[in-house]
């Protein structure tokens, strides 16, 4: 029996699941299904991106993947995904994206825009931050004049151990400065560093600073560094 398109009358193939012919289904159907807009979550403060639920550091490859899982088709088989980002001067991107596969085994290659929007919102941790939370204090005293030297090392080790933003607030003292850190693990181990290397010990101590939501008593620690 002769297959021929119930559409054109072509008996020329490929056929699409033995019916239409391949030109005619591409007529009849929406194969490449890309929304008109694509918004992400992103925090103005650490830069960072909301995807799948969890905030990470921002990339060109991130995005893009971000972006193809947005992307739908139909019967169409060994995708291949090309996605162009051309950032605007508001900081959203125009998206080129040309999408190649195979339909009843006949190469085809589809052409797509659209919008990468970045919407603004303060993340978990930035949030915390700008509301002054923080769970450590570390402490530099010292027996003369307080030295800057000590804090800005003290500083770096922060920045360099903290996978988040991890400075709160420094507060500048007549023998020393008081530095307010979100994580006590990173506040810990950037305090054993500076005290190693100045031969200081660590007092440590800590004060009970509310509940969380389960009722569990939270406690802010301080450790002061004598030099």
């Amino acid at each position: 029996m002769t297959l021929f398109c119930p559409e054109c009358g072509t008996e020329k193939g490929p056929f699409v699941k033995n019916s239409l012919c391949l030109n005619c289904f591409l007529k009849k159907n929406k194969i490449l299904n890309v929304p008109e807009k694509i918004e992400i979550s992103f925090c103005p403060s650490c830069t960072k991106i909301l995807v799948h639920g969890k905030w990470v550091k921002q990339s060109e490859k991130i995005l893009k993947d971000f972006i193809i899982k947005k992307i739908k088709t139909k019967e169409l088989t060994n995708q291949k995904f090309d996605v162009e980002l051309i950032q605007n001067k508001n900081g959203n991107s125009d998206v080129n994206i040309i999408v190649t596969g195979k339909i009843a085994d006949e190469k085809i290659s589809l052409n797509a825009k659209t919008f990468l929007i970045l919407k603004k919102e303060l993340c978990k941790n930035c949030s915390r931050i700008s509301g002054g939370y923080f769970e450590a204090v570390v402490q530099l005293r010292f027996e003369k004049k307080p030295d800057k030297k000590v804090l800005k090392e003290l500083l770096q080790l922060l920045n360099d151990l903290g996978k988040e933003q991890e400075l709160v607030k420094i507060i500048e003292l007549k023998n020393g400065f008081d530095v307010q850190v979100f994580s006590k693990k990173i506040a810990l181990s950037a305090s054993k560093k500076i005290a190693l290397k100045y031969k200081s010990d660590i007092t440590k101590s800590f004060t009970v600073a509310g509940a969380d939501r389960e009722g569990k008593t939270k406690k802010r620690f301080t450790y002061c560094i004598r030099i």
